[in-house]
């Protein structure tokens, strides 16, 4: 339901601007190196975790490195698995050609700023205002 909404909502968005498209190939380049680096990584630490698991633990300490680096494997193919998606949104927008069009003010996002963050949906400001309406939790200090 959230993606058709989405969707939706791009077909309302103003079309990339033409220095936007005119980078489209730069972008691609960029999203699809970063989405196979996502998975090659996520396949090693697979590979290492498997080897892992298949090797015989000597004693409870061992059994805890194991579960610690099950969790932690598990937390980092959380993460990839988001950016995987947020990648082939981008390409789904370079496609529909609205990409680099701010979702929230429908300006054009920097060029500079789809260097640094290819799969972006917000321009700078919009962000910024959002994180002031919405900011992190931070964790008390002990």
């Amino acid at each position: 339901m959230a993606q058709a909404r989405r969707i939706y909502e791009d077909e309302t968005l103003e079309q990339s601007s033409p220095e936007i498209r005119e980078k489209y190939p730069e972008f691609t380049k960029i999203l699809l190196e970063r989405r196979d680096e996502i998975i090659g990584r996520t396949h090693v630490a697979r590979s290492h975790l498997d080897e892992q698991i298949m090797t015989v633990p000597g004693d409870a300490a061992d059994e805890s490195v194991i579960d610690t680096s099950a969790d932690y494997f598990l937390t980092l193919a959380n993460a990839h698995q988001k950016e995987l998606v947020e990648i082939q949104e981008a390409l789904d927008r370079m496609h529909r050609g609205v990409y680099g069009t701010c979702e929230s003010c429908e300006n054009p996002i920097a060029v500079e700023r789809l260097m640094h963050l290819p799969s972006t949906r917000l321009c700078l400001d919009c962000k910024a205002a959002r994180e002031k309406r919405n900011p992190l939790r931070t964790v008390p200090k002990i």
